[in-house]
């Protein structure tokens, strides 16, 4: 069975925190966006000369099939969330389809280091060799272990959406 593993939202205070829910002044957690996240499988059926996709539950998923997350989020504070984040791991076990993340008004970013740090396409990773001379080799769909949603406008009250992702399963 797939479940996503873990799902964390925030409303971070700067362009440049990190991937946590930052503490307000007064010792307050930073309000986050409400979010709810659904997967299902996506099966090919033949229609008629063509074909349609329809959706199954996600455990009857097998190695090979595409699972669409849907994520829908909701402010409902009472006022506008600043720098606003969605970042959700990739789940185990699957590998994530490229392409399959952007949403208008947002900065699609990826991590391969479990959420540490975030970068844009194409994915640079900085390695040692054996003999400790450094390479930079670019990362694989299956590197990629967190994506992360930035709002590039202030999500006003009351403002809400969805969106979807896929991964392919192992």
């Amino acid at each position: 069975m797939l479940i996503l593993a873990a799902l964390l939202t925030f409303c971070a205070p700067s362009p440049s925190a990190s991937a946590q829910a930052e503490e307000g002044s007064q010792g307050q957690e930073a309000p986050a966006l409400t979010v709810d996240v659904e997967a299902h499988k996506e099966v090919r059926v033949r229609k008629g000369e063509g074909s349609a996709v329809e959706k199954a539950p996600p455990e009857e998923a097998k190695r090979g099939d595409i699972i669409v997350y849907t994520v829908r989020y909701l402010n409902d504070q009472d006022s506008d969330l600043e720098y606003a984040d969605i970042i959700l791991p990739v789940p185990p076990g699957t590998t994530f389809v490229f392409a399959s993340a952007k949403v208008a008004g947002t900065e699609v970013t990826y991590s391969t280091d479990n959420g540490e740090s975030f970068q844009r396409p194409p994915l640079k990773l900085r390695l040692k060799n054996s003999d400790g001379s450094k390479v930079v080799k670019l990362a694989t769909a299956a590197m990629i272990t967190h994506i992360r949603w930035a709002f590039r406008k202030a999500v006003p009250p009351g403002g809400k959406g969805e969106f979807r992702f896929k991964v392919r399963v192992k």
